[in-house]
C-alpha cells in the first residue's frame, strides 16, 4: 500500500530533474509574456466597457454618423430605388427662366 501511495503521488511529476537549458529558459519567458498579454488584454476589455446607457447622446450620434458613412447601406438604398427613380418636376425658377429665354429669343 505504501508503494501504491508513492506511485500515485509521483504520477504527474517528471521522472528526472530537468536542468534549466537556455531553450527552457526562453520558453518559460515566452509563457510569462503570453500570460502578461492575456492579463492586459482582459484589463483593456473591461476598461472599454462603458458606464453610460446605450442611448447616451454621444453614442446615439456616433451610431447615426456610422450609418451615414456606411457604404453598404448607401449602396443598398440605391440598389433598391434605382429602378423606380423619377425625375422631380422642375423648380419654378427654372421654368420661369426657360419661358423668359423663349420670350427673349423671339
Amino acid at each position: 500500500n505504501v508503494y501504491r501511495k508513492a506511485y500515485e503521488m509521483s504520477k504527474g511529476q517528471p521522472t528526472a530533474f530537468i536542468s534549466d537549458t537556455p531553450e527552457m529558459i526562453r520558453i518559460r519567458k515566452a509563457q510569462e509574456q503570453l500570460s502578461e498579454v492575456k492579463y492586459r488584454m482582459e484589463g483593456n476589455k473591461t476598461r472599454t466597457t462603458s458606464m453610460y446607457g446605450a442611448e447616451a447622446r454621444e453614442i446615439a450620434h456616433v451610431k447615426h454618423v456610422s450609418e451615414l458613412i456606411s457604404k453598404v447601406l448607401y449602396r443598398q438604398k440605391w440598389d433598391e430605388t434605382k429602378d423606380r427613380y423619377l425625375l422631380p418636376p422642375d423648380a419654378p425658377e427654372l421654368v420661369l427662366a426657360v419661358k423668359n429665354a423663349a420670350n427673349y429669343s423671339k
